[in-house]
């Protein structure tokens, strides 16, 4: 069975959406219960997303949660460093 795992820039960017989520919940002065409503959810996997534990919320959904919090998401890409030999052998054979 092949697991999923995120990479760095995926860790990031969900920390800065549950930052940004966290923001406007308290910002707009929503119970957890409330906010779970708006957004469509339970409350459990809301509590669980904002105490830091793992859930299987995408990244997509958050990003969804926030348009509905009236927040809009920005991606930027941007080219990574070159990658030195051991890195890039690290890469091909896992």
């Amino acid at each position: 069975m092949e697991q999923h795992l995120e990479s760095g820039a995926q860790v990031e960017a969900r920390q800065a959406l549950v930052e940004a989520l966290k923001s406007a919940l308290t910002e707009q002065n929503l119970s957890q219960v409330a906010a779970a409503r708006l957004l469509e959810t339970d409350q459990p996997t809301l509590s669980r997303l904002l105490s830091g534990q793992r859930t299987s919320v995408s990244l997509d959904r958050l990003i969804r949660w926030l348009g509905r919090l009236g927040r809009t998401v920005d991606v930027k890409v941007k080219v990574a460093a070159p990658l030195d030999a051991s890195d890039r052998a690290r890469r091909v054979h896992g």
